[in-house]
């Protein structure tokens, strides 16, 4: 049995450094995109806004992706999910019928501020970057035996992952500031939004990662191949 080459060992360390690196990529992913759907993620979301309704008046209304939050307001941390929820059957489901039109109301512009404002670009960048670590697993196990287009559908799908990610990050921050502005202007001396801080600095360390986790990537898909050409140079 041969020795393991020089390039293999390289790889194998390098791949259990992105390994490593995946823990915090995954977890500072999940969080933003969890956010507001549970009370256990509550204090993590996009955008907080003012709630008084006959049903829950003093309230705060947390907005994360894919989540709602009520918090306050005398009564019990309401979370939910809103994916493929209308305002009508959230109100119907968690709000008395009294005051139902006002809740309703509040819902869609929640709603309309998850699905036509702070598009989850994320996402998308984490499937991306959860297939290019699947890939570079492959090819790190292969030891140097992959083939050249798993090699590339790594570098690309990382890369684009951390693309995506930066993109997402930055989006996020701004729509969010544009909501601050535009509170500061129209809303006088009573603020009615306030930034999530919190979930927008997990989305750009999530994104720094992202970026170091194609590098490493671009490492390790290109190390094998270079010894390959090289042993190949060397037996012509």
């Amino acid at each position: 049995m041969g020795l393991p080459s020089m390039a293999s060992i390289k790889g194998l360390g390098a791949g259990i450094l992105l390994w490593i690196l995946a823990i915090p990529i995954f977890l500072f992913t999940l969080f933003p995109l969890m956010s507001s759907t549970s009370a256990g993620v509550s204090n993590i979301y996009l955008l907080s806004a003012a709630w008084n309704t006959e049903a829950r008046k003093d309230t705060l209304l947390r907005i994360g992706y894919y989540g709602l939050c009520w918090v306050g307001g005398g009564k019990p941390t309401l979370c939910l999910a809103t994916t493929g929820a209308s305002a009508k059957s959230i109100a119907d489901k968690h709000f008395p019928e009294d005051g139902r039109d006002d809740s309703i109301r509040g819902i869609q512009f929640a709603l309309d501020l998850q699905r036509k404002v702070f598009v989850a670009f994320i996402t998308a960048g984490g499937l991306a970057w959860l297939v290019s670590l699947v890939l570079v697993t492959f090819i790190i196990i292969s030891k140097g035996n992959a083939g050249r287009s798993w090699r590339y559908a790594a570098r690309l799908l990382a890369s684009i992952a951390a693309v995506l990610m930066v993109s997402s990050a930055w989006a996020t921050n701004q729509a969010i500031k544009a909501m601050i502005v535009m509170d500061e202007y129209t809303a006088g001396d009573q603020r009615y939004f306030t930034a999530g801080n919190t979930l927008v600095a997990l989305q750009w360390i999530a994104a720094i990662l992202a970026c170091v986790f194609a590098f490493g990537v671009n490492h390790v898909s290109g190390s094998g191949q270079r010894e390959q050409v090289y042993t190949y140079n060397l037996g012509k």
